[in-house]
């Protein structure tokens, strides 16, 4: 990373990858290449952890990948600062600096590289707004906050792992599946690259497939190790044909197992028409059971007649066990 001083005048603000990037087809790190403007301050060695504190307390600091917000400037400090944050509680952070005799923020431009950005802001910048399965960075927030550490994912159609690797950053057991061959070499790819590896199983199968073997063995796994306090969480994002998938959950065990505890949450994307019946889809897919706790929610516009919708719902005993009294 090179770092060059910069007076104080046209300032990007926002931390995020170049725009030119959008819509690319094969991944081209040095177009991540990008030269950003931020706060910064000169500290002496005695008083790095006060005001590191302070900083902190104002979550100002500069978090970026595989760079050090913290640096050597000959016997003392420099301290980068989140330009966003700055700008949003400039005079609280000048005041807190004036207690410990910082009178000035300089402006340094800094070049960061592919390395430096996270994999959600790459997703995110490289998807084009409207492609089909592209979900907001707030959709996955909101899923992300219904997991917790600890729980057990299903990713069945993860892509290059915009679900996945999060939720293994948050220390969720994921097996994240797709089929397509460049998919899963970057989803691979990004779990090294995210140091998940430990946390992340991927694996290269047709969806059917993977709930049949995969997600079947792993239930009965869970059940008998009797970990009630965990939950299982089955997530498909293929919004175009996911519906369709449900189907593999009907019957999947035909055999009795002497232990059958917490049943899966699934979260299924989908897309809808303005000229479909949303009660006719909840029939189609959703039987009586399933219904009693599923919600529908909108997740965006995809056109002007188009919306992408999430069907969430716990799995029930009548569904996997279809021919069995249990």
């Amino acid at each position: 990373m090179s770092v060059e001083i910069q007076t104080p005048s046209v300032r990007w603000l926002s931390i995020f990858p170049p725009h030119t990037v959008c819509g690319m087809k094969v991944l081209d790190r040095d177009a991540f290449r990008k030269e950003i403007t931020v706060p910064s301050i000169f500290v002496t060695v005695d008083k790095v952890g006060e005001v590191i504190k302070l900083i902190k307390q104002n979550d100002c600091l500069l978090k970026m990948d595989n760079l050090q917000p913290v640096q050597d400037e000959g016997k003392d400090k420099i301290i980068l600062l989140d330009p966003d944050s700055y700008e949003e509680k400039y005079l609280k952070i000048r005041q807190c600096f004036k207690k410990v005799d910082i009178n000035s923020v300089s402006w340094r431009k800094i070049t960061v590289t592919y390395e430096n950005w996270n994999s959600q802001d790459i997703f995110k910048a490289i998807l084009p707004p409207n492609t089909p399965g592209n979900i907001s960075v707030k959709e996955r927030e909101r899923i992300f906050r219904t997991i917790d550490s600890g729980d057990l994912v299903y990713d069945v159609f993860a892509g290059v792992g915009p679900f996945a690797i999060p939720l293994a950053k948050q220390k969720c057991q994921v097996h994240a599946n797709d089929l397509n061959p460049d998919s899963y070499k970057w989803l691979c790819h990004n779990a090294n690259l995210n140091k998940v590896t430990q946390y992340v199983r991927a694996y290269n199968l047709d969806g059917k497939e993977f709930i049949q073997t995969i997600v079947k063995i792993g239930l009965v796994d869970f059940w008998m190790r009797d970990e009630d306090n965990r939950r299982v969480h089955v997530l498909m994002n293929l919004p175009a044909c996911a519906l369709d998938f449900l189907e593999t959950f009907k019957g999947l065990f035909s055999e009795y197992l002497p232990k059958v505890g917490v049943m899966p949450i699934i979260n299924c994307y989908f897309f809808k028409k303005e000229d479909e019946d949303m009660n006719d889809i909840i029939d189609k897919y959703f039987d009586d059971e399933a219904q009693k706790t599923l919600k529908i929610s909108v997740v965006r516009a995809v056109a002007p007649n188009k919306l992408m919708f999430r069907a969430t719902y716990k799995l029930t005993k009548k569904t996997l066990f279809l021919h069995l009294a249990l």
